[in-house]
């Protein structure tokens, strides 16, 4: 399993070498993360994510790729699939979930929901989850 996170990691880099960088927080009841991820205008983009409970030791990564299947400029949907270690360590598959820009003159911020089947040798366990993302982005002239 660490053998496919790592090079899943990899590709992903390897996708985005110029990449613009987002930040997200997904709360959810079964585990929730904050989030790292590539440039999601692009039709395939990646998040690494750091699943959090009140129990630092508890603490783990979740790596997800994914594709854009309606891309408009306020509104993204999108599907995936990826990895996590340690706590619920297993598959996420399929992820599907929007990002929605509510606000035109704040472009950067926008609000995002998901649901995943994480499957493992725990069982499988469906999650739900909602958030918001922020991206820094270049300023264009």
């Amino acid at each position: 399993m660490k053998k496919i996170l790592i090079t899943s990691i990899l590709i992903l880099i390897s996708f985005n070498l110029k990449a613009q960088v987002g930040f997200s927080y997904l709360h959810s009841d079964v585990i929730s993360a904050v989030g790292i991820s590539t440039n999601p205008d692009k039709n395939i983009w990646g998040e690494l994510r750091m699943g959090m409970d009140i129990n630092a030791a508890d603490f783990s990564p979740e790596i997800v790729g994914f594709t854009n299947v309606i891309k408009r400029d306020d509104f993204k949907m999108f599907l995936g699939v990826g990895g996590r270690l340690q706590v619920l360590e297993g598959i996420v598959l399929p992820a599907i979930g929007f990002t929605f820009k509510p606000i035109e003159s704040k472009p950067n911020f926008a609000l995002h929901a998901e649901g995943a089947l994480i499957v493992g040798d725990f069982g499988e366990v469906l999650r739900g989850s909602f958030g918001f993302r922020y991206f820094l982005r270049k300023k264009s002239k």
